[in-house]
């Protein structure tokens, strides 16, 4: 799965890095999987919460209205994080790591420069760039996500099917004709994700509980936009 997916993000880049803008994100995040932390509550003495934080990165393509500043960034994403050791009554300390590969339709809209005409990069207007390269935006998604444990001895793993859905803002700020970086602040919602026996890899005592979460994601983070074909244009113009 890894290699095909390996394969398809590149074929991807490659498209988008010859005929379109395109971009390139990292994020931190910040988790809370409240019922998973109600759950290992029972056994787990550690402080920290369960799948705490981790990182994400995203490849998206670009693309817009022609008169207004509505735009849309789809795309894949890979998502990891992991927790820290924890006790069991197996004497055996065991990690949980939770990966994710996805896909999500980012929408955005530019609330205090809706009407602006360029079809250009926001680095290229005059004005204020606040004005210019504030924006706000949602962001529905899915994801298939592998839910692992390790220990010593062996590593046991399942896969999950979640929808997830995110709002965000940012800021445009550009670096030069071609290149925007864009800090970023989301957050992002899933609705319920399911660790089958997640209990039982922890505790000999198996108190009839769920082991379905939802999650809360907090991300802030940076996205890279790359606009090669404004480039190419440019060199159309003065052969």
């Amino acid at each position: 799965m890894m290699k095909h997916l390996c394969t398809l993000v590149f074929m991807v880049f490659c498209i988008c890095a010859t005929n379109a803008q395109f971009a390139i994100s990292t994020k931190y995040n910040a988790n809370s999987y409240n019922q998973w932390d109600e759950v290992l509550g029972f056994t787990n003495t550690n402080d920290s919460k369960f799948m705490e934080n981790g990182y994400e990165l995203g490849l998206s393509y670009w693309f817009r209205l022609k008169k207004k500043r509505l735009e849309f960034y789809p795309e894949v994403f890979y998502s990891t994080q992991k927790t820290q050791p924890i006790a069991t009554d197996y004497g055996l300390d065991r990690t949980f790591d939770m990966t994710g590969f996805g896909f999500q339709f980012n929408t955005q809209i530019y609330p205090l420069d809706f009407d602006g005409d360029c079809n250009c990069p926001t680095f290229s207007k005059d004005g204020d760039f606040i004005q210019k390269g504030f924006f706000i935006g949602v962001s529905p998604g899915v994801a298939s996500f592998s839910l692992e444990r390790q220990d010593m001895e062996e590593t046991v793993s399942q896969n999950q099917l979640a929808f997830r859905i995110g709002a965000y803002m940012g800021l445009d700020i550009g670096i030069n004709k071609w290149i925007t970086i864009s800090p970023i602040i989301q957050l992002n919602y899933v609705p319920a994700i399911e660790w089958e026996g997640l209990l039982n890899e922890i505790t000999l005592n198996k108190p009839l509980v769920d082991e379905t979460s939802n999650g809360v994601i907090i991300q802030p983070g940076l996205r890279f936009t790359f606009r090669p074909d404004f480039l190419r244009e440019q060199r159309r113009m003065f052969r």
